[in-house]
């Protein structure tokens, strides 16, 4: 996963389940971006909008 300038946590947790053999699918990517829309993080919300397309998840 490379850096999008996003929350730590976001970070942590999304690398925590790579390391655990999960894979992030549109439901966890959804939630995230939904918390930083509604903590105002738009731009880091668009971040991570923008790396579920380019996975191919949207």
């Amino acid at each position: 996963m490379k850096d999008l300038g996003v929350e730590p946590n976001v970070i942590v947790l999304m690398l925590q389940m790579e390391e655990n053999g999960l894979t992030h699918d549109v439901v966890t990517y959804e939630t995230i971006i939904r918390a930083l829309f509604k903590n105002r993080k738009n731009d880091k919300a668009e971040k991570i909008l923008h790396e579920m397309i380019d996975r191919g998840l949207l």
